[in-house]
């Protein structure tokens, strides 16, 4: 549990470091990428578990090339894949062979699969809407935004 604990405050820092940069992060840009989401959706339901549960679908991709997000584009077949959170704060993901674990602290999703090390951690939620899940996944300097519906 201490190495959990640790691993949490590592990603955290990291985060916060992230933000600090002069240049465009991809933090700034998610806040431009929300607001044009609430236009068209409405206003986000809160950040909880209960609204989180249940299964969803990638639909939607959005690139941050280093200075902002691109348009969202249909997912491309082999990059679908569903994502499955329950009452336990267990979930699975297609891309993986075991479950994990899930955790929400204010906008943050924690992931943590014994079976991929690379995919654990944090990840940004963006909204929780009625039928509609748009998340903020870093990829090392960059970030992806990823929008699911109800599956």
């Amino acid at each position: 549990m201490k190495i959990k604990g640790n691993l949490v405050l590592i990603l955290l820092s990291f985060f916060v470091l992230l933000s600090c940069s002069d240049d465009e992060s991809p933090n700034e840009n998610a806040q431009m990428m929300m607001e044009e989401i609430v236009d068209e959706l409405g206003e986000p339901l809160d950040n909880t578990a209960e609204n989180l549960l249940g299964s969803w679908i990638l639909t939607d991709i959005s690139d941050f090339n280093g200075e902002s997000f691109s348009p969202f584009r249909s997912a491309e077949a082999n990059e679908i894949f569903t994502i499955s959170f329950n009452e336990d704060f267990l979930v699975t993901d297609s891309r993986f062979e075991c479950d994990g674990s899930f955790n929400l602290m204010d906008n943050h999703l924690f992931r943590d699969f014994s079976c991929v090390m690379d995919m654990n951690g944090e990840t940004g939620i963006l909204g929780i809407f009625t039928e509609v899940l748009v998340l903020l996944e870093p990829t090392g300097d960059e970030a992806t935004g990823l929008r699911f519906s109800r599956n």
